[in-house]
């Protein structure tokens, strides 16, 4: 299932086959600048007033626990065995941690954070690191880092090549991307093994503003479509 959740209260679901959408499920709250995160077929949708779980199955939403300090829009969160909740405008330094068995959250010691958090993107990699880039902060604009969850660490990055205000980054194999943003519609590769940033000659079609989302999907979901659908490639 294909499902975006939209600025306020709607939720669609995105049928392949026929190109088309149907809206599933109005939230009983609106959430504006607010991310989710998938976990065990659910979307988990963070808000400081009042965070929503949608069950996609019977169409149903619930409450779940709110984060103990403020973070205001736009922050990051991804699934490590647990929910990790990064800045947001409110709280630009902040790194709060929720366990989904015992339903509690944690405030972790960010003395160590080496850029800030906002309007940022964030992706957990295979090896369990946290991938962060860009920000609505000046001062990291091009800012990009590792954090290890086992042990609360950081490692800063080669900065990008240019700025990463409101990104997004999909995994496709082993190759990592920063798709469009703010001010501009291009495409930047990260390399995991040289640790250092390159455009991608191809740019988007329609420019996103930087309020997007992105998903790696297989190519054969598209294939009926004009053209098909030849999937990524692997560089040798």
């Amino acid at each position: 299932m294909i499902l975006a959740c939209a600025g306020g209260q709607s939720c669609w679901e995105y049928n392949t086959k026929e190109d088309s959408w149907s809206e599933i499920a109005k939230a009983p709250f609106t959430h504006n600048g607010q991310p989710g995160v998938v976990y065990q077929e659910k979307v988990y949708v963070i808000d400081e007033a009042s965070p929503q779980v949608l069950d996609p199955s019977s169409k149903t939403w619930s409450s779940w626990p709110s984060p103990p300090s403020n973070f205001g829009n736009y922050p990051c969160i991804v699934n490590w065995k647990c929910f990790i909740l990064l800045g947001g405008s409110s709280n630009i330094r902040a790194v709060q941690i929720f366990n989904i068995t015992a339903q509690t959250w944690t405030v972790m010691d960010t003395s160590q954070l080496p850029m800030e958090i906002h309007w940022s993107s964030s992706l957990t990699l295979n090896n369990g690191n946290v991938f962060i880039v860009g920000s609505e902060q000046s001062g990291s604009h091009y800012s990009a880092a590792f954090y290890k969850p086992t042990d609360n660490s950081w490692v800063q990055l080669e900065d990008s090549v240019t700025s990463h205000q409101g990104t997004r980054l999909v995994q496709l194999g082993t190759r990592l991307f920063a798709i469009g943003e703010r001010a501009n519609d291009l495409v930047e590769e990260y390399n995991l093994e040289t640790n250092l940033w390159k455009p991608v000659d191809v740019e988007l079609l329609v420019k996103r503003d930087g309020h997007h989302s992105v998903l790696a999907l297989p190519a054969n979901l598209f294939s009926h479509l004009p053209g098909g659908c030849q999937g990524y490639c692997e560089e040798t």
